[in-house]
């Protein structure tokens, strides 16, 4: 091994470790970002200019924060990236890939905190394309779920549960997937719904089949309003704007 390679094969290992310590830093300001974000911070609205003044400084402070994280993260995946081509073989804390998948995986909890969904998502998916990991993954399940993603939501809960089975998060995922399962099996089916207001609507049966009890009791005296009920809960049903009594859309 020539010299420059000698050299180079040190700064790698530098930049390596360099990266590890700054990675537990990140650690430590997302906790500090996350508390920030979460305090109960209580305003008195009798002094207007005061109170403006307050949430002015708070949103200087949450993008201090923030650009604090994302500076060190893009920190740690130029030094990852440099150490790549020279890294000899051997047992690191971390490997560079390992390092910039958890930058990118940081940087989603920053914009998660700050409730931007979309960046946030973003950035878990970057962390799943550099190295698959059930943090990434588990949190990319959560972002979608609560940007009313469900299905794609359920499809990344159930690859934290294959992919990485004898993770603390697979029991984290599996219990979203339990609590999908329950809330779909809870929801009224939408071609039971159809059939019986067909053919039974003007007793009032799909109705009691959602839930609607007086409502239901109302077109069976009336044999469906005289067929005027009738017709307009079928055409509900068809164009999809038909609810159950706990207001949740019927399952397909």
């Amino acid at each position: 091994m020539s010299i420059e390679d000698t050299s180079a094969s040190k700064t790698a290992i530098m930049n390596t470790n360099t990266a590890a310590s700054i990675i537990k830093d990140i650690e430590i300001m997302i906790k500090n970002y996350r508390e920030y974000m979460t305090a109960d911070r209580n305003h008195d609205g009798s002094k207007l200019l005061e109170s403006v003044t307050v949430a002015i400084g708070e949103e200087v402070q949450i993008r201090k924060q923030f650009n604090a994280i994302n500076d060190k993260c893009l920190q740690v995946i130029d030094l990852a990236n440099k150490a790549r081509p020279d890294l000899p073989s051997g047992t690191y804390q971390y490997t560079p890939d390992e390092l910039i998948a958890d930058a990118y995986l940081y940087i989603g909890h920053a914009y998660a905190i700050r409730n931007k969904l979309p960046e946030a998502r973003s950035q878990f998916v970057k962390s799943l394309e550099v190295l698959p990991n059930s943090s990434a993954q588990f949190n990319l399940g959560i972002i979608l779920e609560e940007e009313g993603k469900k299905q794609e939501a359920i499809s990344a809960f159930q690859k934290v549960v294959t992919d990485f089975p004898n993770s603390e998060l697979a029991i984290e995922a599996n219990k979203k997937l339990t609590s999908s399962e329950k809330i779909a099996s809870g929801r009224s089916n939408w071609t039971v719904t159809l059939i019986l207001s067909i053919f039974l609507g003007t007793l009032g049966f799909d109705r009691f089949y959602l839930g609607y009890t007086g409502l239901g009791f109302l077109k069976l005296v009336t044999l469906g309003g005289c067929g005027v009920l009738y017709l307009i809960d079928i055409i509900l049903i068809l164009i999809g704007k038909m609810k159950d009594a706990n207001g949740k859309e019927l399952t397909n």
